[in-house]
């Protein structure tokens, strides 16, 4: 069998690791630092974060003040995740 050039190979072809990035859609915006934290202990290497508008869809998340604040807190213990974030938004 020939090796094939990685671009035309599939996801199972290439043998990717796995990515665990939880969303924290459902965490509490209270302590969501303390929850990212937690997330990180238990061995996630990235976040999701759904950023939501109210208009495209109907539901409201997380914006640009929520998305820094946790940038600024995981600064602060050394914990800089890759912020994996899907816009739902069309404004």
């Amino acid at each position: 069998m020939s090796k094939r050039d990685h671009t035309t190979m599939s996801v199972s072809e290439a043998k990717l690791p796995a990515i665990i990035s939880p969303s924290l859609l459902s965490c509490d915006l209270a302590t969501l630092s303390d929850e990212a934290d937690d997330m990180h202990k238990l061995g996630a290497d990235w976040l999701h974060m759904d950023v939501m508008d109210g208009h495209f869809v109907p539901n409201l998340s997380f914006g640009p003040p929520v998305i820094n604040s946790l940038h600024k807190a995981q600064s602060k213990v050394s914990v800089l995740f890759i912020l994996h974030t899907h816009f739902i938004c069309n404004r």
